[in-house]
């Protein structure tokens, strides 16, 4: 990662957090080194200047505030603030964020642990005189910012802070420049962002920077800035109309970007050229897979841009003909493909080996994995795949999944005991006995038209919707453990019959999601946005099981 915030996140130690106090006896306050000389700052605006603790005096106590001299012969006071950065992409393992960092930045105490002081990683927070563009000392380190105008002030009425899909998380300061740009481009002001003066302090200097560059942009190329801006914190909507963010996330593409627009050695002509070419270059569409049963699969295509696509959908090999699809700006929109045609003798059907596809738009190709057409079960049974957790813009961005924090972990597997198809499961819970508000939910049937949805409790309890009575066709045993739970679902031979795939007898659509009172925190073989309530829908080939006798799995659980 480079550019003007690898002071304030490449630099940053991921195990810098630490215990408020230090255990040592009281010494002189330690000497801090900066790290960066030439930092980028903005005048009248907080400056973040990075440091460290000097490695010879790591024993010393760092300083909670420094004087800063300035060339006129005063003096002001910084803060010491010492940042980590959390490989997660959630807050938690059980609450999933779709807006959430994958390394979110937080203000941390200095750490404790010996081990941990070398690589941490600070900033000296300080807000000079408007106007202000002079050298700063820190005892005999020179330090000459390059410092850039500032952006005017943010005026209009107050943007409120919401919470959701749409929006940038308040809590988080080297991501709250995304409210600071959502409230320009409204003509608002931004909301105040969360956390002690430390952390305010480093989200207005990230924020400051950012502005700064766009406003530079501006008085060049008023479109290309409003186009950047836009592609920073752009927002689609659902066909309920629901707002979702679909900004870009990428670190490395953020920094260059606001490298580029802080560049003063770059013309800005020069830089709005690049600026427009990494523009046109850009994949321009957010995709992700839906659902992918059988041979029609179906994805979602995201239009963050405010302009029309036109995208052409083909299979890696075996398809002659793409299909073709208009995403309207500032929209998602699902589309539906069928597969590549296979003859074969497998139950009538051979399951196509393609899992790829290929889009373009506007020249530019995205690829997409997508799972296998249909899954067989055989004796000793079926293993669903790892269970996956809800996916965050980020890995949308990136097509990348995150399996479920494993001390919650799910495995299922689906077999044949005695005639009757069963589900058996285990659910990891954290550590303790299972919560009552745990559960695991089975989808049976078309993805958008199930036949039944049912949920299992670590109690054995169970409930229906549709509801139907005798018409049920499911019981349930569970068995409780210290740090887990188990359940075994039997599924009556007229419910496999119902959740078939139509027209595919000996088939069954089958959907598994691990919940934890209205979250998700885990879904079989697929990863799906954290706001999209749809279970990944899969296709069971069901007649490769055989005549099995009931005594050859005796040995399960």
């Amino acid at each position: 990662m480079g550019g003007v915030l690898a002071g304030l996140l490449l630099s940053v130690s991921a195990g810098a957090a630490g215990t408020a106090g230090i255990c040592a006896q009281p010494r002189v306050a330690a000497r801090l080194d900066v790290l960066d000389q030439t930092p980028h700052a903005v005048q009248g605006r907080p400056i973040a200047i990075p440091i460290r603790l000097n490695p010879e005096q790591l024993q010393q106590i760092p300083p909670d505030t420094v004087e800063l001299r300035l060339d006129d012969g005063t003096s002001t006071t910084a803060l010491v603030a010492w940042l980590a950065t959390k490989e997660s992409t959630r807050p938690s393992p059980l609450v999933a964020s779709w807006t959430a960092a994958t390394a979110p930045l937080k203000v941390v105490p200095f750490p404790d642990a010996p081990a941990l002081r070398s690589t941490a990683r600070g900033v000296l927070l300080a807000t000079l005189a408007e106007g202000y563009s002079g050298a700063l000392r820190l005892g005999d380190q020179l330090i000459t910012p390059r410092w850039v105008m500032p952006a005017n002030p943010s005026s209009g009425s107050l943007l409120p802070a919401r919470t959701g899909p749409g929006w940038p998380p308040l809590d988080e300061p080297g991501g709250w420049w995304r409210w600071a740009l959502l409230a320009d481009s409204l003509g608002q002001i931004p909301p105040e962002p969360s956390g002690g003066p430390r952390s305010k302090l480093v989200a207005r200097s990230i924020a400051a920077l950012w502005r700064a560059g766009l406003d530079r942009v501006a008085r060049e190329s008023p479109g290309a800035a409003d186009e950047l801006r836009d592609l920073l914190v752009s927002q689609c909507r659902t066909a309920r109309g629901i707002p979702v963010a679909c900004w870009i996330t990428n670190t490395d593409e953020l920094n260059s970007i606001l490298s580029l627009l802080l560049d003063s050695n770059r013309p800005v002509g020069l830089t709005v050229r690049s600026l427009l070419f990494y523009l046109d270059a850009r994949f321009p569409l957010l995709a992700w897979p839906v659902s992918s049963p059988g041979a029609r699969i179906r994805i979602a295509l995201a239009n963050p841009t405010d302009a029309e696509q036109v995208v052409r959908i083909q299979w890696v090999e075996d398809d002659p003909v793409p299909v073709a699809a208009v995403v309207p700006p500032g929209r998602i929109q699902q589309i539906e493909v069928d597969r590549p045609v296979h003859a074969g003798t497998h139950s009538g059907r051979l399951a196509s080996a393609e899992t790829v596809l290929v889009l373009t738009c506007g020249g530019i190709q995205d690829r997409m994995q997508l799972p296998s057409e249909f899954l067989v079960v055989r004796p000793p049974g079926l293993q669903f795949g790892p269970f996956l957790a809800p996916m965050t813009l980020a890995q949308a961005w990136d097509g990348a999944v995150l399996e479920t924090d494993p001390r919650w972990a799910t495995s299922a597997v689906l077999r044949k005991r005695r005639g009757q198809w069963e589900l058996f499961v285990e659910c990891l819970s954290g550590g303790r006995p299972a919560l009552p508000q745990d559960g695991l939910e089975v989808h049976l049937g078309l993805p958008n038209a199930p036949i039944r949805l049912i949920r299992i409790a670590p109690d054995g309890s169970l409930s229906f919707a549709p509801g139907g009575g005798g018409l049920r066709g499911a019981e349930a045993s569970t068995t409780l453990f210290p740090d887990r739970w188990r359940a075994i679902l039997r599924l009556d031979s007229s419910l496999i019959e119902s959740a078939a795939a139509p027209g595919m007898p000996q088939t069954l659509l089958i959907g598994i999601r691990r919940v934890l009172g209205d979250d998700v925190i885990g879904v079989a073989d697929g990863s799906v946005p954290v706001w999209n309530p749809l279970t990944p829908v899969f296709l069971v080939e069901l007649s490769d099981w055989g005549d099995i006798s009931s005594t050859s799995n005796r040995s399960a659980p």
